[in-house]
């Protein structure tokens, strides 16, 4: 039978908050998705939802969905995708191919704000209230001009209780006083037990103040947010000191003693740190060995992704790559034929103007590109 590259379980058992608009996953286009869900307590309405029904019908039925197209490019390139996470992901009382009739809520991907600490080159003001004074300076007006919080007010415990999986990101979470509410309110209503709690986190905030909470969870796992080594870092993640993110992670580290904590790296692909992923992997194989490192490739905006580099970068990159499995979807990305470079002034004025603002160089870090 021909596989179905369709089918993803995320859309049968999980959903995505973010300011209010619900989709099956954060690599779903928001695009497509028109429901507004106000607060937690109609999450399963949303769940069970036409809109969301439709989407998990066409997936059965094998029907290529556009809004997956993050996905299908990270699988046609050779790489992992979140599709490739999720069909491997098993829930209680799933069936051996990890599928069960019908849909049950059994994990969600919360988006809690975006107050954050930094302000990394590739992100915005949706996504970090740092970057709100240097957008002012670069458009004349913020992106966005508002604090997004994550209203926990109407929690339902009855659209909990069947949860065994709990993403949450941000913004930076540990920064959220939003977040130690919600541990709380799930702790004292007995709903934590069968939870693995998932982090998406930048590596700058002490997470002490949350392991006594973390004790009553089944599971934390910590994805790290790490797109280079020393002053690539630095520079990307602007405006964290290396020696903070070392710091922290090994606090991260020493943590496991005590708790069940997992600890990956999650790393952004782009033009930024295309030159430098080689030293980024050892670093993490020598700081936890045995610990994952996923390479995602950056889909948006297009100034940043590397298959738009002119020619002679991409072939020059592409080398570094040719013969290392993990990077073979870096390496096809940089090699694909069709892709027709973006103007190379676009992502050179801005980031020079970003640079003048910031007072940093992108020339230090990357002098390939001149």
């Amino acid at each position: 039978m021909k596989k179905n590259t369709s089918y993803c379980t995320a859309a049968f058992r999980s959903i995505y908050l973010n300011n209010g608009v619900a989709r099956p996953c954060c690599w779903y286009s928001r695009q497509e998705i028109q429901n507004k869900n106000t607060s937690l307590s109609d999450v399963n309405q949303v769940f069970l939802s036409k809109e969301f029904e439709e989407i998990r019908e066409k997936m059965e039925a094998g029907i290529e969905i556009p809004a997956c197209l993050t996905c299908n490019q990270h699988e046609k390139k050779g790489g992992k995708s979140h599709r490739t996470m999720w069909n491997q992901r098993v829930f209680n009382n799933d069936g051996p191919d990890h599928r069960q009739p019908g849909a049950t809520l059994k994990a969600l991907d919360l988006n809690m704000g975006n107050l954050c600490n930094l302000k990394c080159v590739m992100c915005d003001s949706y996504n970090s209230t740092s970057w709100l004074a240097d957008e002012k300076k670069l458009y004349g007006q913020a992106q966005c001009n508002q604090k997004k919080i994550f209203d926990i007010n109407n929690l339902d415990r009855d659209s909990l209780r069947n949860l065994e999986w709990l993403k949450l990101a941000g913004g930076e979470v540990f920064l959220m006083p939003e977040h130690k509410q919600l541990l709380t309110y799930l702790v004292e209503h007995n709903i934590s037990q069968n939870i693995e709690l998932v982090y998406v986190t930048n590596n700058t905030v002490s997470a002490q103040p949350f392991t006594d909470l973390w004790k009553h969870f089944k599971k934390i796992r910590l994805i790290l947010s790490v797109d280079g080594v020393g002053a690539v870092n630095e520079y990307i993640r602007h405006p964290v000191a290396w020696e903070t993110n070392n710091q922290i992670i090994d606090e991260f580290k020493a943590m496991q003693e005590n708790l069940k904590i997992s600890l990956e790296v999650n790393s952004v692909v782009s033009v930024l740190n295309v030159f430098h992923l080689l030293e980024l992997d050892q670093w993490w194989r020598n700081k936890s060995p045995g610990s994952p490192i996923f390479y995602r490739l950056i889909s948006k905006p297009d100034r940043f992704r590397i298959e738009y580099m002119s020619p002679s970068l991409k072939e020059k990159a592409a080398e570094l790559y040719r013969e290392l499995p993990q990077f073979q979807h870096v390496f096809n990305a940089l090699t694909q034929k069709g892709q027709d470079p973006v103007e190379e002034n676009d992502f050179f004025s801005w980031i020079q103007s970003l640079d003048a603002i910031r007072k940093t160089r992108f020339a230090e870090i990357n002098p390939q590109f001149y």
